[in-house]
C-alpha cells in the first residue's frame, strides 16, 4: 500500500501526543474529510486547458480514495483528506470551482456507531432464560401455556 504525505503528518502528530497510530488512517483512526468538486477553466477562454494529470498527482499526494476524471475543459475531483482546505486551494489556483461538497467522515462514523448502539436493544433468544418465582402459583396458569415447561 502506498504511503501518503498526510499519513506521515498524522503519525508525527499522534506520536507527539502519545496516541496510537493507524498506518492507513493516521492519528487516532481519523478518517478526515471527503471533498468533491468540479473545476472549470478560469474566465471565458478555454485556450489554456486544465492540467488533468497534474491534478491527479496532486490529489494523490493530498489524500486517499482519489478519483479525478475529466479533460482540459472540466475536472471532477473526489478525495478523502485530513485537509480539505489544501484540496480547495489547489483547485482555486488552477481554475474556477463549483459544486463543492465537504463531508466530515469522522462525524459520519460516530453517527453510524451511535445508531447501531441504540438499535442493539436486548432481545430474548434461545440463549436467554426466564426465571419466575411465584409463591402463590398465580402465574403458573399464565406462563406455562406460553413457554412450556423448562428444566
Amino acid at each position: 500500500m502506498r504511503s501518503c504525505a498526510w499519513e506521515e503528518e498524522g503519525a508525527s502528530l499522534a506520536s507527539a501526543r502519545g496516541q496510537a497510530v493507524s498506518p492507513l488512517l493516521g492519528a487516532e483512526q481519523s478518517y478526515g474529510y471527503e471533498i468533491q468538486l468540479i473545476i472549470y477553466p478560469k474566465g471565458h477562454s478555454r485556450a489554456q486547458g486544465l492540467p488533468l494529470e497534474e491534478t491527479r498527482r496532486r490529489m494523490g499526494e493530498m489524500g486517499e480514495s482519489v478519483l479525478v476524471v475529466g479533460d482540459e475543459s472540466l475536472i471532477r475531483v473526489h478525495v478523502h483528506t485530513p485537509r480539505p482546505d489544501r484540496v480547495l486551494a489547489y483547485a482555486l489556483d488552477i481554475g474556477r470551482v463549483e459544486d463543492v461538497s465537504v463531508q466530515n467522515l469522522d462525524q459520519q462514523v460516530r453517527s453510524v456507531a451511535s445508531e447501531r448502539k441504540r438499535d442493539q436493544s436486548p432481545v430474548l433468544s434461545s440463549d436467554w432464560g426466564l426465571l419466575i418465582v411465584d409463591c402463590f402459583n398465580v402465574l403458573e396458569s399464565l406462563v406455562l401455556p406460553l413457554v412450556g415447561p423448562r428444566l
